[in-house]
């Protein structure tokens, strides 16, 4: 779980950067009129607290509504929340729900972490041929950690 953490830290970093373009009003604004990407960008910013008080209530909220709205890496985000417990109930159950709606969209890292999840018997039955399906499916997808995964499983 560490290499995940790793990227979704730094998809957090991603997403604040891109957020601390616009002023916390102008997001908040477009976030409460649906605008997924805006409401994405705001969760991002309460679980860091950066240009806002960290808040992860907040963030699990402004990525709740993303998520439902099909934005992948929302719910990527969110599942890593309850893989963590962070202003949550930690629950791999519901991360798995959230990576694997994120995956069904071929989000590399979810694809992963939804493959971790089966290698270690996270939240669902180990099984190790899914989770190299799934390796190999993040490696596809572009996302290296996926193809080391894969390569690791195969040793």
């Amino acid at each position: 779980m560490r290499r995940i953490r790793l990227y979704f830290c730094l998809a957090i970093v991603l997403g604040v950067l891109q957020a601390c373009v616009q002023q916390p009003s102008e997001l908040m604004q477009k976030a409460e009129q649906g605008d997924t990407e805006a409401q994405n960008k705001l969760g991002a910013m309460y679980y860091r607290g950066d240009g806002v008080h960290q808040d992860y209530t907040k963030a699990n909220q402004w990525w709740a509504r993303a998520a439902e709205q099909g934005h992948p890496d929302a719910q990527f985000s969110l599942g890593m929340m309850y893989v963590y417990g962070h202003g949550v109930r930690h629950s791999y159950a519901e991360a798995g729900k959230w990576f694997a709606r994120a995956a069904q969209q071929g989000d590399g890292l979810a694809l992963n972490a939804l493959g971790l999840m089966y290698e270690k018997g996270q939240g669902v039955e180990q099984n190790y041929a899914r989770a190299k399906e799934l390796y190999l499916r993040a490696c596809a997808a572009g996302e290296w950690l996926g193809c080391e995964s894969y390569a690791n499983l195969e040793r």
